[in-house]
């Protein structure tokens, strides 16, 4: 028993000095306070992502949108330009010259192969065109999704951060209010005039 006495004597002795009740209630108010405002900075995260992500959204869905009427406009293009071309040289095989007809022919399959090539890349572009706006619609969605998280949050963390704020401003008083000189002479000229009337 002495031996248990020695050792929290010891343990008093070198340990710091306990806070008291009054500080440990100011620090948790502090810490309530730090802990509203961190919620309450995530919310507003929350919304700021949301709003960054929407506008996103929309850029991309709008470049998408003008990306395919550009790739649309080129392909109905090549479609033309390939009906023209084609028409030309099959006027071309009506000619009574193999040669010639053997040629035209050749350049059919060029024209062809051309064509494909053509439409393909045409086509590649609409796709790509469309994967952005899918992307920049799903953009749109999260950011929606984000802001509403953010406004559910946002209100109980202000009131939370008002409350843990009033706590913490009961135990340290209230703040420092500037003395506003004028008031103190009026008053105290007041004070002079009832007495010099008495």
């Amino acid at each position: 028993m002495v031996m248990f006495l020695a050792v929290s004597l010891q343990a008093q002795q070198t340990g710091e000095p306990k806070p008291s009740r009054e500080e440990l209630q100011l620090q948790r108010a502090q810490q309530s306070v730090q802990r509203a405002q961190s919620s309450l900075d995530r919310a507003q995260a929350y919304l700021d992502e949301g709003d960054s992500l929407t506008n996103a959204g929309n850029r991309m869905m709008t470049e998408a949108k003008e990306d395919m009427k550009i790739a649309k406009d080129e392909k109905a293009t090549l479609e033309k330009k390939y009906n023209s071309d084609l028409k030309t040289l099959e006027k071309q095989l009506n000619s009574k010259d193999k040669g010639a007809v053997e040629k035209t022919k050749k350049e059919i399959r060029d024209l062809n192969a051309k064509h494909r090539d053509a439409l393909r890349l045409a086509d590649d572009k609409i796709k790509a065109a469309n994967t952005k706006y899918d992307t920049g619609k799903k953009n749109v969605d999260k950011g929606k999704e984000k802001k509403k998280l953010g406004n559910e949050k946002i209100k109980p963390a202000q009131k939370t951060l008002a409350e843990a704020e009033k706590k913490l401003q009961e135990i340290t008083g209230p703040p420092d209010k500037e003395i506003d000189d004028s008031n103190i002479d009026v008053d105290m000229n007041k004070k002079d005039k009832k007495k010099s009337k008495k």
